[in-house]
């Protein structure tokens, strides 16, 4: 088959990924990509110029390169289109029309139908025009693909179509990421330092009460905030990161360990997530409801890595015995404390995340995906 794919701001992890679920050595792929995303994913994984061929966005006329895919996707069987982001983004689809079959990924979690995460939080007129366009690329497309189960089963009341279950992120096997052996237990915050995303006050709170009763062996463990500082919060992230240098004080050694820059190499990340234990999830739930995908989630399928989340936050069904759940900062303490304190609880989460990620492999979403769009 010859398969389009046009993603010009999704995560590259998720392109590379998704190139070999379309299997391009039996498939020709064509990617319409952005220069920076084509950058991005050279950067993570430079085979794949010789598996795909690209047509780069170049950053000038939105609606002249969304013309010119239009035009070019007579020549494919299947175009799978991820939406641009903002009003402008939203609006250059009224010049993408693709002329063979396609999918739609939903990257907005169905609020242009649903309004639950008040997604599109413009003016009157560019919220019913931009909710009108979107509505019409989900109308005209063969196929929906989300990355959360709860949202099909509410779109379902409300768009008559094939929808199809796609995590983020796939398990490639141990020797992806061979794991850098260390001592004591890594807890990983991945994303940026910022407060939409992220509940830092239960955390501190956690963290405190493990200084406070002088918990044994402490000095074991470490907390990473894996994740960059974003220019437009740089206020926010200099409260948080004060924060955590005082506690390093009481700790009396680097208990928190942070990251002040507004870019972490790929390398640089891969090496933290290579010696993480347990990735932790300090998400604000208003942001993350119905299972919408956080990146500790999605590294925790990729790497078999247990995780840490909010006793409200939906995790997929597969992950639940590699899965810890807090409701309080006294609860965070306590899951913090025990596995301090106790191995063979932390090898069996360990031994559980191994097992449950590789029900997300890329095999297994390739013969879901050719099912979806063959049907």
């Amino acid at each position: 088959m010859k398969i389009g794919v046009y993603l010009l701001s999704i995560h590259h992890t998720f392109l590379s990924d998704f190139i070999q679920i379309l299997d391009p050595s039996s498939n020709q792929i064509t990617l319409f990509v952005s220069a920076k995303m084509k950058k991005l994913l050279l950067t993570l994984n430079p085979s794949v110029e010789s598996q795909v061929s690209f047509f780069v966005y170049d950053g000038h006329n939105l609606n002249k390169y969304n013309r010119e895919v239009s035009k070019k996707t007579k020549n494919l069987d299947y175009l799978v289109v991820s939406p641009n982001g903002g009003r402008k983004g939203t609006f250059s689809h009224l010049f993408l029309k693709p002329k063979c079959r396609y999918a739609f990924i939903d990257i907005l979690f169905g609020d242009a139908y649903l309004n639950i995460y008040h997604l599109f939080n413009w003016d009157f007129v560019s919220n019913f025009i931009t909710k009108s366009i979107y509505k019409k690329q989900m109308k005209n497309a063969d196929g929906i693909l989300f990355s959360s189960r709860s949202i099909i089963e509410m779109m379902k009341s409300h768009l008559y179509k094939k929808m199809l279950f796609l995590p983020f992120n796939f398990y490639h096997g141990e020797n992806h990421l061979k794991k850098i052996e260390h001592q004591g237990i890594n807890f990983t915050v991945t994303g940026g330092i910022e407060p939409l995303r992220k509940n830092y006050t239960v955390f501190f709170e956690a963290v405190e009460l493990l200084i406070k009763y002088n918990i044994p062996n402490l000095s074991n463990i470490q907390f990473i905030f894996l994740g960059a500082v974003k220019n437009k919060e740089t206020d926010f992230a200099d409260r948080v990161i004060n924060q955590a240098k005082e506690i390093n004080k009481k700790a009396e050694f680097e208990l928190i360990k942070i990251f002040d820059e507004t870019f972490i190499p790929e390398n640089i990340y891969r090496e933290h997530i290579a010696i993480t234990d347990f990735t932790l999830n300090i998400i604000n739930m208003n942001y993350y409801k119905y299972g919408k995908f956080c990146s500790g989630m999605a590294e925790s399928i990729s790497y078999a890595i247990p995780g840490i989340y909010p006793k409200d936050y939906e995790i997929l069904p597969e992950l639940e015995t590699s899965s810890l759940k807090y409701k309080s900062g006294e609860d965070l303490f306590r899951i913090f404390k025990k596995c301090i304190n106790d191995e063979e609880h932390v090898t069996h989460l360990t031994r559980e995340a191994q097992e449950n990620a590789q029900q997300f492999t890329i095999e297994k979403y390739r013969m879901s995906f050719f099912n979806f769009i063959n049907i």
